[in-house]
């Protein structure tokens, strides 16, 4: 749902026509252009807090998306695990089983 949706734009709409302002609690007149650059920002800022990190199940995908993960972050495993919230042994474990090891040195699985 873009920025322009929802109850408060319409709000704006049906109560100021073409003037493009609008009154909130305080009496205070905000622009419609401002508004919708409010609501655009808390719109990206949700979707980025509701990102979640799932964890492929398959071996070759789950050494593809931890690769990428590193090489974009360039941080350390563990770090990474700690930030998505993932059981580094869990990860070391799945990827040790199909052959892949953490090299340390180059920071991705090999």
């Amino acid at each position: 749902m873009g920025p322009w949706r929802g109850p408060k734009w319409q709000q704006i709409i049906n109560n100021n026509g073409s003037e493009g302002h609008s009154e909130d609690q305080n009496g205070s007149k905000t622009s419609v252009k401002m508004m919708m650059r409010t609501m655009a920002r808390t719109n990206r800022k949700d979707k980025s807090e509701r990102m979640s990190y799932k964890i492929p199940k398959d071996p070759m995908i789950l050494y593809s998306y931890i690769n990428m993960l590193l090489r974009d972050r360039g941080e350390s495993l563990s770090d990474l695990c700690a930030e998505i919230d993932a059981d580094m042994d869990e990860i070391v474990d799945a990827l040790a089983a199909a052959g892949f090891a953490y090299d340390e040195t180059v920071n991705q699985f090999r």
